[in-house]
């Protein structure tokens, strides 16, 4: 049976809770992102600064307000800073195997993306076990901290980004449907 350890949840919206969450459960992306996006790296900088202030015990609620001003400057990129960390994410960090742990890969940070770009809050993420013991980051159904409007498959949810995802040009519902027929043509020679 595959099990999920859930990370904690980014309870902050649009692009500082993208950025915190990027921090939080991709951190070698996070420190490319940084080389790569001045804006990045500004942001960067005020959430050490945020975080050396206020020392133990807060919360990313209470300090996403003061950061807004830092992730405005890297709104303006958003998108290519998307397109960077899904070029370069490592496959052994978001997916099990195969097709389908691509596809499923490109679809979670692209939802990611679109949660950022929409103000709303990051999709909470876990490490998963899969079936031949490599553990991969997945995305989980937000609840609690997240506001109670929130669902995954709104539009611009989760579900909605699965159909509207691309990768390399082809609608990603294309490669869904393709192992899916494969898949029953391989049960069915059986």
């Amino acid at each position: 049976m595959n099990t999920i350890k859930p990370n904690p949840k980014i309870d902050v919206p649009g692009v500082t809770g993208y950025l915190l969450w990027l921090r939080q459960d991709l951190p070698a992306v996070y420190a490319h992102v940084i080389r790569a996006f001045p804006q990045v790296a500004a942001f960067d900088a005020a959430l050490k600064k945020e975080l050396a202030s206020r020392g133990l015990g807060f919360s990313w609620s209470s300090i996403g307000s003061a950061l807004s001003g830092a992730a405005s400057s890297v709104g303006s990129v958003l998108g290519s800073v998307g397109s960077y960390v899904a070029t370069n994410t490592p496959a052994i960090l978001t997916t099990g195997a195969g097709l389908y742990g691509m596809v499923a890969k490109q679809q979670m940070l692209n939802s990611q993306l679109m949660l950022a770009q929409s103000g709303q809050y990051p999709m909470q993420t876990g490490i998963m076990q899969s079936s031949g013991n490599q553990p991969y980051l997945t995305g989980i159904s937000p609840t609690g901290a997240y506001p109670s409007t929130y669902s995954p498959y709104s539009s611009g949810g989760f579900a909605s980004g699965i159909l509207s995802s691309t990768i390399m040009g082809v609608p990603s519902w294309i490669f869904l449907v393709a192992i899916a027929g494969g898949g029953f043509l391989l049960l069915r020679r059986r």
